[in-house]
């Protein structure tokens, strides 16, 4: 049995269809780069050792050995504790607060008795790594192409309020798709199936 064919007409609203010449303008990119800010900057980080002492006597003893250059483990080992080690973290990644502020305080290979929120303990700067503040110039390319992404989404909810209001008020589709300035598509003949005769 022949199936029945038929020739569509469509419109079609898609930002990528409007957005490859939408002008962006230097507000645009700002007010992009201000909702970013806070993702496009890279946080101080640091890698530390954190030895735990029972009491302050101890954590000064853990603190000279440390100094002199012992393993934290072995040390940490014979006073029944163990070591905790961050490796390159920012200071919202240490555990304690305490301990984070006192270790982002401290200069690199320092080390410190500090008295956390846990207890007393002993913390060595073993590494500083910078952080970075974002320009808004270093991430132009990929700001202009949001804002453009964002532009070419609110040109397409336009036009397809334009054409709705159109069509709502008795338009055909092809008179409601000029009205709106979108070009129309014709398909076909094609089946149900989507396949040509």
């Amino acid at each position: 049995m022949k199936p029945e064919f038929r020739v569509l007409t469509v419109v079609r609203f898609s930002p990528s269809l409007v957005g490859a010449n939408l002008p962006v303008t230097e507000a645009d990119i700002q007010k992009q780069f201000n909702f970013r800010k806070d993702t496009l900057n890279k946080p101080e980080t640091r890698s530390i050792i954190q030895v735990p002492g029972k009491d302050a006597a101890t954590a000064q003893a853990i603190a000279a050995r440390l100094t002199k250059g012992e393993d934290p483990r072995v040390i940490a080992k014979s006073y029944g504790v163990e070591a905790i080690g961050y490796a390159d973290k920012p200071k919202a990644a240490i555990a304690d607060p305490k301990v984070g502020e006192a270790a982002f305080a401290m200069a690199s290979g320092a080390v410190q008795v500090v008295q956390g929120d846990l207890g007393p303990a002993v913390v060595k700067v073993v590494a500083v790594t910078p952080g970075h503040v974002a320009t808004i110039d270093e991430v132009r390319p990929m700001l202009e192409a949001e804002a453009r992404k964002t532009a070419a989404a609110e040109k397409v909810y336009e036009l397809s309020q334009k054409y709705d209001d159109a069509h709502a008020g008795g338009a055909s589709l092809t008179e409601a798709a000029a009205k709106a300035g979108v070009a129309t598509m014709t398909l076909g003949p094609v089946s149900e199936q989507g396949v040509s005769p």
